[in-house]
């Protein structure tokens, strides 16, 4: 070229070329000489990143370890509750389970002029029956127990704290399916006074316990009852009843009496017992 203008004007040209065409042929200084000029590529592949595997986090693994094991526990409950899995329609207040006493909190009952008491029950686990044809030994498991050594074991599964300060307390006596009603009757009410006796001494120092009463229930005489069926509702079994929060003038069988088949415990059924009957059914202040 001959001037500078000249010089730039080729350059453009020249740089045109190379943005047009891959290649091209350029005549370099007029000399004739050429040179082909690759246009130059980029290579726009683009490679996505890899995914890195999710990791979960802590708090979320530990989240989940805990349901897991509130689940397999809640399972485990169930397996050993299966005796309350399938209650019947009728099955009554369900038990609190203290050491080997079923309690069943204070409820209501009403006499005939609706005078209201409350009422709760103590009930000695199935482990604790009353031997067969006895009023003074107690079975424990498969062992055979004294009065003495089952007030000891009242004492040390908190009997007095259980029953919540009772104003009164009703020692119950009943007697199992075999035998002659005439004889478990009598037995049944043993039963109910060495009870008694067991309870003054328990609640001796209750301040709460102003009196004592007995309640014979007599013969248990379910239809399906078997002597030796430890499962069978409450028919050998020790039974406590605590009273409080008397009105004043309440007839206390009647206002009992009322809770019992209104608010029943468990599979517990007045019409179940011999002296069950509202003509039978009465509580025996204690003269002791």
């Amino acid at each position: 070229p001959s001037n500078a203008e000249e010089i730039s004007r080729r350059l453009a040209a020249i740089e045109h070329q190379l943005t047009e065409n891959t290649s091209a042929t350029v005549n370099i200084g007029g000399s004739g000489k050429t040179e082909i000029i690759n246009k130059p590529t980029t290579n726009n592949t683009v490679i996505p990143p890899q995914r890195q595997p999710e990791k979960l986090p802590l708090l979320s693994w530990f989240a989940a370890l805990i349901v897991s094991l509130l689940l397999l526990w809640w399972v485990s409950l169930a397996f050993r509750n299966t005796k309350f899995a399938a209650l019947p329609p009728d099955y009554g207040q369900t038990p609190v389970k203290k050491g080997k006493v079923d309690y069943f909190p204070y409820e209501e009952g009403k006499d005939s002029q609706g005078r209201v008491a409350e009422f709760n029950i103590a009930v000695l686990s199935v482990e604790y029956k009353w031997q067969l044809g006895s009023t003074y030994q107690i079975k424990y498991n498969d062992q055979t127990i004294t009065l003495d050594s089952l007030k000891s074991n009242l004492e040390q599964e908190g009997i007095q704290k259980i029953m919540e300060n009772p104003s009164e307390i009703i020692s119950v006596g009943t007697a199992s399916c075999e035998g002659n009603i005439t004889a478990e009757q009598s037995r049944a009410l043993e039963r109910s006074q060495q009870i008694q006796l067991l309870g003054k001494k328990i609640f001796s120092s209750t301040p709460s316990v102003k009196g004592y009463r007995l309640l014979n229930l007599g013969q248990f005489q379910r239809k399906d009852c078997q002597a030796n069926q430890d499962s069978t509702a409450y028919q050998r079994s020790i039974i406590i009843i605590g009273v409080k929060k008397q009105a004043q003038g309440v007839i206390l069988d009647e206002a009992l009496r009322d809770r019992l088949e209104k608010k029943p415990f468990a599979d517990f059924k007045l019409e179940d017992y011999s002296l069950g009957s509202p003509d039978k059914f009465k509580t025996i202040p204690s003269n002791l």
